[in-house]
Parts: C-alpha cells; structure tokens; sequence
C-alpha cells in the first residue's frame, strides 16, 4: 500500500449539491487505511495553477467512501474540469493489542 495507494483507493473531484468541489475517496481494501495524504492541482480565480496537498484526518474504514469538501467553492465547469487528484500517501492502519 505505502508504494502505490493509487491502486488501492481512488480519488475524484465531485460538485457538491450546492455546486462547492470536493473529493471523494473511496478505500477499495478489506482493511483500514490512515495518513491518506492527497494532491490537489486546480486553476484559481485568477488564473493560476495551484496544489494542496492535505492529509485526510480520519481512519477511512475498509471498502468505504468519503466526502470532503476542499473550501474552494464554487467553481466553473471549465475549472472543474481542470482540477485533478490523487493520493500520494496511505498505511494500512493496524488496532494495538492490549
């Protein structure tokens, strides 16, 4: 997983009800994953390219989903289209035994 989380859990940008962008990833694994860092490249308002990069804050369960809006508001079709994503970073998240 930590060589190549693409394969394992994917990443989209999605418009919100409210037309606000946000990611969906999505943990195709039968376990766990934490420290899920993502890439975000958009156009701004002005023009320019842009990256974030963030770390998702959560344990994403096995083989679910998540949301998250990325505070950028609303965007045009046009920049919507130009934004792209992926993960970059995850581990398996493993339960300490007590």
């Amino acid at each position: 997983l930590p060589s190549h989380p693409a394969q394992y859990i994917t990443v989209q940008s999605v418009r919100l009800t409210d037309g606000r962008v946000a990611l969906k990833l999505q943990n195709r694994t039968p376990r766990s994953v934490k420290g899920v860092v993502v890439t975000v490249q958009f156009t701004d308002v002005s023009g320019q390219q842009r990256q974030l990069n963030g770390t998702l804050p959560q344990v994403l369960a096995a083989e679910s989903s998540v949301v998250i809006d990325l505070g950028l508001g609303q965007l045009t079709d046009e920049r919507m289209a130009s934004t792209r994503a992926s993960v970059i970073r995850a581990y398996l998240a493993t339960s300490r035994k007590r």
